[in-house]
C-alpha cells in the first residue's frame, strides 16, 4: 500500500465551531481525497479497501475516481489544443514569411510553402484517410464499469493502472 495513508485522526471545525468529518466541506480537502483515491488504486488497492482507510463509502471513491480520469482526460485534451494551436501559429509564420515569393514562382518557395500546407493538412487531419472517432468520456466509463464487473479484480487493477499511468 501507499506510504503516504491519510491521517483520519484530523479533526476539522467548521465556521460555527462544529466538527466535521476530514473530506467533508472543502475543495481542498476533497481534491486531496481524490488523490489519495488515485494513488491507493495505483498501488493496487481494491474500492473496498480504499473506502475503509478514507473512511467513505465505496461509492464515493468510484466517483472520486471517476472525477480524477475525468479531470486527466480533460487536462491532456487542453494540452493537446495548446500545443496544436502552437504548432499552428508557427506554421502560418512561416507560410506567410514563404507565400510572397512563392505566389511569386519562386521554385524553392514554392516547395517550402507546399510543404508548410501538407503539414498543416496533416495537424488538423484534413488528409486523413481514415478517422478515428475518441471514445467520449462517457463511452470510456461505460466500458470501465463493464470491465469492472466482468474482470477478476487483478485483472481489473492491471487494466486502471495502465490506464491511468498513460494519462498522466
Amino acid at each position: 500500500m501507499a506510504e503516504d495513508a491519510p491521517n483520519t485522526d484530523q479533526t476539522v471545525i467548521d465556521p460555527e465551531g462544529n466538527e466535521l468529518h476530514p473530506y467533508k466541506g472543502s475543495e481542498v480537502a476533497l481534491a486531496e481525497r481524490r488523490q489519495k483515491v488515485v494513488n491507493y488504486r495505483k498501488a493496487g488497492a481494491s474500492l473496498r479497501q480504499i473506502a475503509d482507510k478514507l473512511e467513505v463509502s465505496v461509492a464515493t471513491v468510484h466517483r472520486d475516481l471517476q472525477n480524477a480520469l475525468t479531470e486527466l482526460s480533460q487536462h491532456e485534451l487542453n494540452d493537446v489544443r495548446q500545443l496544436r494551436a502552437l504548432e499552428a501559429s508557427r506554421l502560418d509564420d512561416m507560410f506567410f514569411a514563404t507565400w510572397p515569393q512563392a505566389k511569386a514562382g519562386v521554385p524553392i518557395a514554392m516547395d517550402f510553402a507546399l510543404r508548410i500546407m501538407e503539414r498543416r493538412s496533416k495537424l488538423y487531419g484534413l488528409d486523413a484517410a481514415i478517422k478515428v472517432e475518441v471514445l467520449m468520456q462517457e463511452e470510456r466509463q461505460k466500458l470501465l464499469d463493464a470491465l469492472a464487473q466482468h474482470l477478476p479484480e487483478e485483472d481489473y487493477k492491471r487494466v486502471l493502472t495502465v490506464i491511468l499511468m498513460s494519462a498522466g
